[in-house]
């Protein structure tokens, strides 16, 4: 319960998405889902990423990957990450040390 992560993945196709939500612990939605936001066309493949705050009342994290697809199109996800952020004096920061390596550090200012 609010806790930080980043979400990132990767998408390919038309009419693809990825929501997170959240589950208490009666395993009902609760508080509000946020979907990731695309910078790139669709069509090509895209990334998305998110940093979110699971609410008090959270207990499980739902990820969900959409489509809307016509019958001959096809739609592929990769690289999905679930990663949990630590709050630090000047913001948000990865618990990963190196700039270079696969998860690199996220700063999220308020």
């Amino acid at each position: 319960p609010g806790a930080l992560y980043m979400v990132k993945c990767s998408a390919c196709g038309e009419g693809t998405s990825v929501k997170v939500a959240w589950l208490d612990a009666k395993r009902k939605w609760t508080g509000q889902s946020e979907c990731l936001p695309f910078r790139e066309k669709a069509g090509a493949w895209r990334r998305g990423a998110a940093v979110v705050r699971a609410p008090m009342t959270a207990r499980n994290m739902h990820l969900g990957l959409g489509v809307m697809l016509a019958p001959d199109e096809k739609a592929w996800f990769d690289s999905i990450a679930v990663i949990p952020l630590a709050k630090t004096a000047e913001g948000v920061e990865s618990h990963t040390k190196s700039e270079s390596g696969p998860h690199p550090q996220v700063r999220h200012e308020r």
